[in-house]
């Protein structure tokens, strides 16, 4: 969920972007007649290459899940990051935090720009791990098409799956979203059919503070 770079790998579909979103407030038409709830989650993240080593640095992120429902609740990661011009992968640890109580998380972010202006990043994470029945599985994967003017990224156009599962709780989610850059930030919409929950829009803001220009780390940058 970096969209840092994204502008220099895709092609320019300009015209485009008025039907794509049309494509994506269409598919998201049935939220609006049922009313679904609505949900905002606040993103922070960060990473940086370590001198000479070929790839290898750290990344940390600091998410508020979901500000509407639960505004006490946050994740806390961090570790290690491999990153290449066309794809990178996040391994880290940390915790959710509510109420001054810590949940074990092991969390796993991966990246994939090689077939731009297609797109695609994934998370996995393990929650409370050695928890025996309380322990849960998360998974989020998204697949998106790059709408770009003259080198520039104007907004991502696709779909997404957001599902959990385990704690007594066995829900997998569908649906459109639409992300527009602007710069360090990034705004998504995205509205999701789900099995075991009632459907959903959510709102979400992402902020990534990158590395100077001339850093390494910078140059695969694209995009969660």
């Amino acid at each position: 969920m970096l969209l840092g770079g994204l502008g220099r790998r895709a092609r320019t579909h300009g015209p485009a972007i008025v039907a794509a979103i049309s494509v994506v407030m269409g598919a998201a038409a049935p939220a609006a007649a049922a009313d679904p709830p609505s949900h905002f989650r606040l993103l922070l993240h960060g990473f940086a290459d370590v001198p000479d080593a070929h790839g290898f640095g750290l990344g940390g992120w600091v998410v508020a899940p979901d500000v509407s429902t639960a505004p006490g609740k946050w994740l806390g990661i961090v570790g290690p990051r491999y990153a290449q011009p066309t794809w990178n992968i996040e391994l880290m640890g940390g915790a959710y935090v509510s109420d001054l109580e810590g949940t074990s998380v092991v969390d796993s972010r991966a990246e994939l720009t090689a077939l731009m202006p297609f797109y695609a990043w994934a998370n996995v994470e393990y929650i409370d791990l050695f928890a025996g029945a309380r322990s849960q599985f998360y998974a989020y994967a998204q697949a998106d098409f790059a709408v770009a003017r003259r080198g520039a990224t104007l907004a991502l156009v696709g779909v997404e799956t957001e599902d959990l599962w385990g704690g007594g709780i066995d829900d997998v989610s569908v649906g459109p979203h639409l992300f527009v850059p602007l710069g360090p930030l990034v705004l998504q919409v995205a509205y999701q059919r789900h099995h075991g929950a009632p459907d959903a829009l959510w709102l979400r803001a992402l902020f990534t503070a990158q590395p100077p220009a001339g850093d390494a780390a910078a140059t695969p940058r694209t995009k969660s």
